[in-house]
């Protein structure tokens, strides 16, 4: 499914789909992909009123990379090179409350090297800073992660919990990485990745 400027459709057999008259931001228009089984994909652009806007937006397996009881909290490996830390007693339902159970973790690591990284990760390479300006971004490394309980409804990190990310930066990106780098989180609902803490 295919949907932009609330209005959605069905791709064909080819992955084609074509949305018509559609209202859209023209800085940051915003489309957005799903299918059952994939991570959601998303592409962020600059569009052009009154002539077809291509966008190309490649999704990636949903992969299960472990699971951990929500009490003792646990670490799970995404790859061998980038992993998430889940403190006990750190995971919420939907409505707020704090959950008990099993937590499924689906995560995947995008690889900065990757020739078609920007067909994979989510909106575009401009982010909003804490002061609202916007800047261009460079990536050290980003990770998609989602949490569900034993039947597949969403979860969260419970108010005033953290998890930690962990990612190694490639050899060839070392040069350029400061020992600290601000830290960003995709928006979904914006297309724009907004800038939240610091990474070190």
């Amino acid at each position: 499914t295919a949907s932009a400027g609330g209005k959605s459709t069905t791709t064909d057999l080819n992955g084609v789909f074509k949305l018509s008259n559609v209202t859209l931001n023209k800085k940051h228009a915003f489309v957005k992909i799903n299918k059952s089984g994939y991570f959601d994909g998303s592409r962020t652009f600059i569009a052009t009123s009154g002539k077809t806007n291509q966008v190309e937006i490649q999704l990636f397996s949903k992969s299960l990379k472990g699971s951990f009881d929500a009490s003792t909290g646990a670490t799970i490996n995404v790859t061998a090179n980038a992993s998430v830390e889940f403190p006990a007693n750190a995971i919420k339902k939907a409505d707020g409350t704090i959950y008990t159970g099993t937590v499924k973790v689906f995560a995947a690591y995008l690889n900065p090297t990757d020739e078609k990284l920007y067909l994979k990760m989510p909106g575009d390479l401009i982010g909003t800073r804490t002061d609202n300006s916007e800047s261009l971004l460079r990536s050290f490394g980003m990770m998609n992660v989602e949490l569900e309980d034993a039947s597949g409804n969403k979860l969260n990190i419970a108010d005033g919990k953290e998890a930690t990310l962990s990612m190694s930066v490639p050899a060839t990106l070392l040069n350029a990485a400061t020992a600290t780098i601000p830290l960003w989180y995709f928006d979904t609902n914006t297309g724009l990745w907004k800038e939240e803490g610091v990474a070190t």
